[in-house]
Protein backbone atom coordinates (compact mmCIF):
# COMPACT_ATOMS: atom_id res chain seq x y z
CA UNK A 1 0.00 0.00 0.00
CA UNK A 2 1.30 3.52 -1.02
CA UNK A 3 1.32 6.24 1.39
CA UNK A 4 -1.88 7.96 -0.55
CA UNK A 5 -3.60 5.00 0.45
CA UNK A 6 -2.45 4.41 3.69
CA UNK A 7 -4.14 7.83 4.49
CA UNK A 8 -7.40 7.14 2.73
CA UNK A 9 -7.04 4.49 4.88
CA UNK A 10 -6.61 6.13 8.04
CA UNK A 11 -9.19 8.70 7.07
CA UNK A 12 -11.45 6.24 6.70
CA UNK A 13 -10.58 4.96 10.39
CA UNK A 14 -11.22 8.31 11.63
CA UNK A 15 -14.30 9.04 10.35
CA UNK A 16 -15.80 5.91 11.55
CA UNK A 17 -14.46 6.62 14.72
CA UNK A 18 -16.02 9.92 15.23
CA UNK A 19 -19.56 8.30 13.41
CA UNK A 20 -19.39 6.05 16.34
CA UNK A 21 -19.11 8.57 19.10
CA UNK A 22 -22.86 10.11 20.43
CA UNK A 23 -23.67 13.72 20.82
CA UNK A 24 -23.42 13.71 24.74
CA UNK A 25 -19.94 11.81 24.65
CA UNK A 26 -18.52 14.35 21.89
CA UNK A 27 -19.99 17.29 24.12
CA UNK A 28 -18.14 15.70 26.99
CA UNK A 29 -14.88 15.41 25.17
CA UNK A 30 -15.03 19.04 23.80
CA UNK A 31 -15.52 20.47 26.95
CA UNK A 32 -12.55 19.02 28.58
CA UNK A 33 -10.43 20.12 25.79
CA UNK A 34 -11.38 23.63 26.09
CA UNK A 35 -10.68 23.29 30.02
CA UNK A 36 -6.99 22.06 29.40
CA UNK A 37 -6.81 25.02 26.88
CA UNK A 38 -7.88 27.61 29.09
CA UNK A 39 -5.70 25.99 32.11
CA UNK A 40 -2.13 26.25 29.31
CA UNK A 41 -0.23 28.52 30.66
CA UNK A 42 0.72 29.57 26.79
CA UNK A 43 -2.91 30.21 26.99
CA UNK A 44 -3.28 32.36 30.01
CA UNK A 45 -0.70 34.95 28.30
CA UNK A 46 -2.05 34.79 25.17
CA UNK A 47 -3.96 38.06 23.73
CA UNK A 48 -4.17 36.22 20.09
CA UNK A 49 -4.92 33.16 19.37
CA UNK A 50 -5.65 30.94 16.33
CA UNK A 51 -8.63 28.18 16.70
CA UNK A 52 -11.33 26.82 13.90
CA UNK A 53 -14.80 26.81 13.80
CA UNK A 54 -15.88 23.31 14.03
CA UNK A 55 -17.71 21.09 11.49
CA UNK A 56 -20.48 18.86 12.75
CA UNK A 57 -18.18 16.23 12.98
CA UNK A 58 -15.14 17.75 14.81
CA UNK A 59 -14.19 18.60 18.44
CA UNK A 60 -16.40 21.78 19.12
CA UNK A 61 -14.48 24.86 20.68
CA UNK A 62 -17.13 27.06 18.74
CA UNK A 63 -19.26 28.14 22.59
CA UNK A 64 -15.28 28.22 23.76
CA UNK A 65 -14.41 30.52 20.70
CA UNK A 66 -17.58 32.73 21.66
CA UNK A 67 -15.97 33.60 25.55
CA UNK A 68 -12.40 33.76 24.69
CA UNK A 69 -13.34 36.28 21.92
CA UNK A 70 -14.62 38.65 24.67
CA UNK A 71 -10.54 38.95 25.98
CA UNK A 72 -8.51 38.29 23.43
CA UNK A 73 -8.12 38.51 19.74
CA UNK A 74 -9.49 35.07 18.31
CA UNK A 75 -8.50 34.62 14.65
CA UNK A 76 -10.06 32.05 12.27
CA UNK A 77 -9.16 30.81 8.69
CA UNK A 78 -11.29 31.79 5.51
CA UNK A 79 -10.99 30.69 2.11
CA UNK A 80 -10.89 33.79 -0.23
CA UNK A 81 -11.01 32.52 -3.10
CA UNK A 82 -7.86 29.93 -3.37
CA UNK A 83 -6.59 32.01 -0.99
CA UNK A 84 -6.05 30.96 2.82
CA UNK A 85 -6.76 34.32 5.15
CA UNK A 86 -6.62 34.16 9.22
CA UNK A 87 -9.97 37.09 10.08
CA UNK A 88 -10.34 38.23 13.82
CA UNK A 89 -13.53 36.65 14.93
CA UNK A 90 -15.79 39.15 16.75
CA UNK A 91 -18.98 37.17 16.58
CA UNK A 92 -21.81 35.01 15.64
CA UNK A 93 -25.45 35.97 15.13
CA UNK A 94 -27.94 33.74 14.18
CA UNK A 95 -29.44 33.81 10.35
CA UNK A 96 -32.34 31.56 11.12
CA UNK A 97 -35.04 31.60 13.64
CA UNK A 98 -34.13 30.71 16.98
CA UNK A 99 -35.45 27.23 16.88
CA UNK A 100 -32.98 26.26 14.54
CA UNK A 101 -29.89 24.53 15.39
CA UNK A 102 -26.78 26.58 16.30
CA UNK A 103 -24.89 25.36 12.68
CA UNK A 104 -27.19 28.05 10.80
CA UNK A 105 -25.40 31.22 11.27
CA UNK A 106 -22.92 33.72 10.21
CA UNK A 107 -19.76 35.40 11.53
CA UNK A 108 -18.45 38.55 11.48
CA UNK A 109 -15.11 39.28 11.25
CA UNK A 110 -12.83 42.43 11.29
CA UNK A 111 -8.89 42.54 10.16
CA UNK A 112 -7.47 40.00 7.99
CA UNK A 113 -4.19 38.13 8.43
CA UNK A 114 -3.07 36.49 4.68
CA UNK A 115 -1.49 32.84 5.45
CA UNK A 116 1.05 34.04 3.04
CA UNK A 117 2.10 37.04 5.31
Amino acid sequence: MDIAEQKKEIRRQIKAQKAELDAQRKQAMSRQIAEAVEQMPEFAGAQTIIAYWALPDEVDLNDAIVRWASSRAVYLPVMVGRNLEFRQFTEVYSTMSAIMPLRHFSMKFSSAISASD
